[in-house]
């Protein structure tokens, strides 16, 4: 384990099942009552932004990485957009939520997390593009609904564009007295692309859908400035902001 500090935090590095994480925290923090896990992939710098942005000390942030994501956040099979990618989206993101549940979670907070002030620690899954996709599909879902392991997603410029993603969500709603963040850049969706311009119509649906979900306690969209591939790192780290303060 690799153990480095500052004056503001502590980043400390944790292999489990083959799969690096990165967990920081503040120093001389208060009892950590806050959790937000996410696929730092894209977004290794957002955990420092999140840190100098927050004043609180209750929280730790968990980051870990896939190296493949249309295999291993793909909630479902879909072809590849473009013919450059490497392979289409093969649909074995349940192996990710998987590990994420039965080993990423157990080990961290028992060697995190205390429980000495019986304080109820709250969890939350974040990530930006297709690792927003996979968050919010591990958000909704019938695992996280009947176990509550996830309380809220930060997820930014999320693949909606994804198919069958509005069949899936449906019928879907979230865990009582969650907190949900999204984020899209203005020129998103404003593109000749037909299958990007269903990232705006997709965002503008899910926003309505979370309107009229009487078990989300608040929720906010924002619209940053740009594409896709815009201040990835600060998106992600105003997304950490929103929900550690809220």
């Amino acid at each position: 384990m690799e153990n480095m500090s500052s004056n503001k935090y502590i980043k400390k590095e944790l292999e489990i099942e083959k799969i690096k994480c990165h967990i920081y925290y503040k120093e001389n923090n208060d009892s950590i009552n806050k959790i937000i896990y996410w696929i730092e992939d894209h977004t290794i710098k957002a955990p420092e932004l999140s840190l100098s942005l927050i004043s609180l000390n209750n929280y730790m942030l968990v980051g870990f990485s896939i190296s493949d994501w249309n295999t291993y956040l793909s909630p479902w099979y879909c072809p590849k957009l473009f013919g450059k990618e490497d392979n289409d989206f093969k649909g074995q993101g349940q192996i990710t939520f998987d590990w994420l549940i039965n080993n990423c979670i157990p080990i961290i907070e028992k060697e995190f997390i205390s429980n000495k002030d019986n304080i109820t620690t709250k969890r939350y899954i974040g990530g930006y593009s297709l690792a927003a996709l996979f968050s919010l599909w591990v958000f909704y879902s019938d695992i996280n609904k009947k176990a509550k392991i996830f309380d809220g997603v930060c997820a930014c410029s999320p693949s909606l564009w994804y198919i069958k993603w509005e069949e899936y969500l449906k019928d879907k709603e979230a865990n009582d007295n969650s907190i949900i963040y999204l984020s899209l850049g203005d020129k998103e969706g404003k593109t000749k692309n037909k299958v990007f311009q269903k990232m705006k119509t997709g965002m503008d649906n899910m926003i309505e859908k979370i309107k009229n979900d009487k078990n989300v306690k608040k929720y906010i969209f924002e619209e940053n400035k740009g594409g896709h591939y815009t201040d990835i790192d600060l998106r992600m780290a105003k997304g950490f902001k929103w929900i550690i303060e809220n």
